[in-house]
């Protein structure tokens, strides 16, 4: 089961994939959360790329900022392989580890594979001096991410947070277009969970989108 509220943009306002655009977000998350050990799927953005190749049999946002256990964190897809870029403390206060380099904290995503089978993803992360995302339970939280996803030519993900240099990530971002197609990206925030048996609000100030040089 996976309950969802979220807000996307009419149709003529996507743009292709490959083209950088600058999405700033500011946004609160509920100050208690009930579970922070069972909540494996709470997504509150993500950009998804359409259309794609048949060759993906349950394709998964490319970029996605997650609140997880009630950890703001975001992931990035080299195709089926999703990788952990940033992330905020976790519930015990420690803090997940950022190294720049080739990416290091990836799972499957393929149809098939079980649970949280590692994978290797050709991105590579560069980090900002101070990379730990802030908590977004109870407080503003002010994101920006500049977007441009491809496999064949260079693509790069910056993230912001707080007015904060968090992360470049460039490398195979995203999947292979559907032949002879032009993929678009599409955009949603707001929630997509799986079942926890609880009632959690997401305040959202604004959403801001304009193309990048």
């Amino acid at each position: 089961m996976h309950p969802a509220q979220e807000l996307r943009f009419q149709s003529q306002y996507t743009h292709p994939a490959d083209e950088p655009f600058t999405y700033r977000l500011r946004f609160r998350m509920p100050a208690v959360v009930q579970d922070t050990k069972n909540s494996i799927r709470w997504v509150i953005a993500q950009w998804k790329q359409e259309p794609v190749s048949p060759a993906y049999s349950d394709p998964s946002p490319v970029l996605a900022q997650r609140f997880d256990d009630g950890v703001l964190h975001v992931t990035v897809q080299d195709g089926d392989c999703r990788c952990k870029v940033a992330s905020a403390p976790m519930p015990d206060g420690s803090i997940w580890p950022a190294r720049s380099g080739i990416a290091h904290d990836c799972i499957s995503t393929r149809r098939g594979d079980p649970d949280n089978t590692a994978c290797t993803a050709d991105l590579h992360f560069d980090y900002g001096a101070d990379p730990v995302l802030p908590s977004a339970r109870g407080a503003w939280v002010d994101m920006q991410y500049r977007v441009e996803m491809s496999r064949s030519k260079p693509a790069a993900i910056e993230i912001h947070a707080d007015g904060r240099f968090i992360v470049r990530v460039t490398g195979k971002i995203g999947y292979e277009p559907a032949p002879g197609k032009i993929s678009r990206a599409k955009f949603k925030i707001g929630h997509y969970r799986d079942y926890l048996p609880s009632v959690d609000y997401m305040d959202i100030d604004r959403v801001e989108v304009e193309r990048s040089d």
